[in-house]
């Protein structure tokens, strides 16, 4: 039998035990009858020696600092029953063997965990050096006795095999083997996106993540953070996101029986400076970790730890227009006309806020180099976490040569605009120099002169550290505790063609649309073009600051009179910008930004959850912020759908008690006060419930 230190399971035919749990068997026997008597009369008689590993997380006790089980057993340890290990550098579960005499017990381990003797006191201080093999004098406990051991999850810097369980086995001097197994679990993965990100940003890490071992074996393990991407990495918001988005990760784990203390996490430009920032805040390093902090294996990805000049430099140009000419620069001019429009008053502030991405204050402030928030930032090299880095230094592809061309529509000549080495310096990945990626020298890393800080299209012309398999199998090899050198060699990276980069001679004007105003949630949508030569499409979807999906390559059909007519599955609510990226058979292209009202069928709804990720809220901290996740499950589509403000809702409380949270129409929620509440979210005729505690 497996055993959580949280989590106790009863002896068989005395459910009424589960309530009362480790009690001596003679109050055992006066609380359950003639089953306790039996219980009691075979323990006596050395019939009923069990091994059991505990989970102290689910013991319901609210102090961690003494799990003191025999002689004195917590009066609450309910369904305590330890269902699996994390790899996580500091959890640990309790091995308990009860016996019949006080004959010496030697418990062994093996598959890197470590055994140590028992100290009620273990979660106030960290991971000691235990061993695969350990002799125990057992504890008198009423007519019995009980041998104690603390069983360690692999120490940090150890690579599990998480193919096999944990053995576990104990035997009394002289007498049998009792064994049992455990499964060792890898520790949840959090991806965190960078500025202006959302929670599709790190997608392509989701998913081959998902469908690899050991992640495909503990389904549920893999979240994705949701936090305002506009908003400074130290603000309130930001790091109260992180924070209890990470709380409800550990809540759901120990739900699921797994011991688990820590998270991994993979972060993507300035979410790998929210996570530096995180890592100050009160609720990092608490007994739930042994003070080791929330997080263990962090891998950032081109995180710009010292800040980013080219920060600065849009702060500083903002509200400059386009001042090239068809005349003076031909090839900005088209390419401005084309992302950014025509009209002659449009800043580059305007520009990049139509595509959600603003400019004045909030997180491109605090990444501007040598502002206050980056120097008051703690060492990215996070005491107690393993901090690797993918590194890039692309100056060729697609980011590359946007970039250049926007600043170049902002000077009268391209002679007189800065390149983006000059902004930077060198080596960069276009948006970060390879000094800031670097700041503070991360243990290991990997740079690949390849790949992008972002994509713009997609892997295969546009391959960047946000999509590359190259990339996505180092985090992999490294979040499994694998050194660098035994890493697997994917193919390398596969660089832009030059016909694709070709394809950045725009052609404003030469795309015409027409498509429909109205649309329905994950049903074929019919755009047609009367433009000729249309050789490829890429289409993205865009709610202005909530949330994006990336381009999707789209295969036109060739109609009679020349023209192409191409079909489109919409994957968000609301109303939706679609991003139409036109590429024509003679290197030119041109973008269009064609809005449509996109509304669901209710009928079609097969599911309405009130967070996508959580069921319920527990021991949220007063003044934590989290953002609510309500999604749709729709036929047709393969992943629920965000509804944010779409949705209805209601807080709910005891009869006279006022409300322990707040929460607005995007499903902000904001604890400020103790006590419980229930969300009710509505939509569309559906409705789904979310319990919530603050403590």
């Amino acid at each position: 039998m497996v055993f959580s230190p949280y989590r106790l399971t009863a002896f068989r035919g005395c459910r009424s035990y589960l309530q009362l749990a480790l009690l001596t068997f003679a109050s055992l026997a006066a609380s359950c009858g003639a089953h306790a008597q039996e219980a009691s009369t075979s323990f006596r008689e050395g019939a009923v020696a069990a091994l059991e590993i505990i989970s102290p997380f689910r013991l319901g006790l609210t102090n961690l600092a003494n799990i003191d089980i025999p002689p004195h057993p917590p009066q609450t340890l309910i369904n305590g029953s330890a269902l699996g290990l994390a790899a996580d550098g500091a959890s640990a579960a309790i091995v308990l063997l009860r016996t019949t005499s006080k004959a010496s017990v030697q418990f062994k381990a093996n598959n890197g965990a470590t055994l140590l003797a028992y100290d009620p006191t273990f979660l106030t201080h960290k991971p000691q050096s235990g061993t695969s093999a350990l002799s125990v004098t057992p504890v008198a406990v009423g007519s019995g006795f009980y041998a104690l051991a603390l069983l360690q999850s692999p120490p940090s810097g150890a690579a599990p095999l998480y193919s096999q369980p944990i053995a576990i086995s104990a035997q009394p001097l002289g007498g049998q083997v009792y064994k049992a197994a455990l499964p060792l679990a890898p520790p949840p993965v959090l991806f965190v996106h960078g500025l202006w990100g959302d929670s599709s940003s790190l997608s392509s890490y989701y998913d081959k993540l998902s469908a690899s071992a050991p992640w495909s074996n503990h389904p549920g393990s893999l979240f994705e953070l949701t936090y305002p991407g506009a908003s400074s990495f130290d603000s309130s918001d930001s790091v109260g996101a992180l924070r209890t988005e990470v709380g409800q990760i550990l809540s759901t784990a120990q739900k699921s029986g797994i011991v688990v203390g820590r998270v991994d996490a993979v972060a993507h430009s300035m979410g790998g400076l929210l996570i530096r920032e995180y890592s100050q805040d009160s609720a990092y390093r608490i007994a739930r970790n042994r003070f080791q902090g929330a997080l263990y294996d962090i891998v950032t990805l081109d995180t710009p730890e010292d800040g980013s000049a080219m920060a600065s430099y849009l702060i500083g140009h903002q509200n400059d227009g386009r001042k090239a000419s068809v005349f003076s620069d031909f090839e900005a001019y088209s390419f401005w006309s084309a992302v950014c429009g025509t009209n002659a008053n449009t800043s580059v502030g305007d520009c990049l806020a139509s595509y959600g991405d603003p400019i004045a204050g909030g997180a491109v402030a605090s990444l501007a180099p040598g502002n206050a928030v980056l120097q008051q930032a703690p060492t990215p090299h996070i005491p107690g976490a393993l901090w690797s880095a993918v590194t890039a230094t692309d100056s060729s592809g697609l980011v590359y040569d946007g970039v250049t061309l926007l600043i170049r529509a902002i000077y009268a000549s391209e002679s007189q605009a800065p390149s983006i080495f000059e902004i930077l310096g060198g080596p960069n990945d276009d948006i970060v120099s390879l000094t800031s990626q670097l700041y503070d020298s991360p243990s290991p890393y990997v740079t690949d002169p390849g790949l992008a800080h972002t994509a713009l299209l997609n892997a295969a012309t546009d391959p960047a550290v946000t999509n590359s398999p190259l990339a996505i199998s180092q985090t992999a090899c490294w979040l499994q505790g694998i050194a660098l050198a035994a890493c697997p060699k994917p193919n390398p990276a596969v660089q832009a063609s030059e016909s694709v980069k070709a394809s950045l001679r725009a052609a404003p004007g030469r795309l015409e649309i027409a498509a429909p105003k109205q649309a329905r949630l994950g049903q074929p949508l019919i755009f047609r073009s009367s433009a000729k030569g249309i050789q490829s499409l890429e289409i993205g979807q865009l709610i202005l600051g909530r949330t994006r999906r990336a381009p999707t390559e789209v295969k036109p059909v060739m109609l009679a009179d020349g023209g192409a007519e191409f079909s489109v599955t919409p994957r968000l609510l609301g109303q939706v910008r679609f991003d139409i990226t036109a590429n024509f058979g003679d290197g030119r292209f041109d973008i269009v930004h064609e809005y449509v009202n996109v509304s669901v069928d209710s009928g079609r709804i097969t599911a309405l959850r009130a967070d996508s990720q959580f069921r319920e809220l527990a021991d949220l901290d007063v003044g934590s912020v989290y953002f609510l996740s309500p999604a749709v499950q729709v036929e047709g589509l393969s992943k629920p759908v965000e509804i944010g403000p779409l949705a209805v809702y209601r807080i709910v409380t005891e009869a006279g008690t006022a409300p322990p949270i707040t929460i607005d129409a995007r499903g902000a929620l904001r604890a400020v006060s103790p006590g419980s509440a229930t969300i009710i979210v509505t939509f569309e005729g559906h409705t789904d419930r979310l319990s919530v505690s603050v403590k």
